[in-house]
């Protein structure tokens, strides 16, 4: 580099968050932020779908919400994966993890966050999202 140049710092990690209650996407957006990342928040499965078809590289992570109206996770993630969206995606429900073992495999998720969930368990699983897919 030249004399006197900055490094290049690494643009933050950017993380889709689609989830239906605000107060979740609030606060989700708020651990994420304070730990890095960029956010980007969908209220429904509409929005995000929409999202990602004006912008197929919007994120480097998604976290999806399984249960919502109109459109849920499971609608929104047949999109994703039918349009080539290969970035992982970490669901986040209510539900109990027996109940998304087969939807996570159907759907190659990377993980599953069991709501209510700490902000340190949140990033830990968006972290180790990104680095399970970072190229070598």
């Amino acid at each position: 580099p030249a004399a006197g140049a900055k490094p290049a710092v690494a643009a933050p990690s950017r993380v889709l968050v689609i989830d239906d209650e605000a107060i979740v996407r609030r606060v989700v957006q708020r651990q994420l932020e304070r730990a890095g990342y960029s956010v980007v928040l969908a209220r429904d499965g509409r929005e995000a779908v929409r999202l990602v078809a004006e912008q197929p590289d919007i994120a480097d992570v998604v976290l999806l919400d399984l249960t919502m109206p109109d459109m849920g996770g499971e609608e929104v993630m047949l999109y994703l994966r039918h349009i080539g969206f290969r970035k992982p995606i970490l669901v986040i429900s209510g539900h109990d993890e027996i109940e998304i073992a087969a939807f996570s495999k159907k759907f190659q998720v990377h993980s599953f966050v069991q709501k209510p969930f700490s902000g340190d368990a949140l990033v830990k699983a968006v972290r180790e999202a990104i680095a399970a897919h970072a190229p070598a």
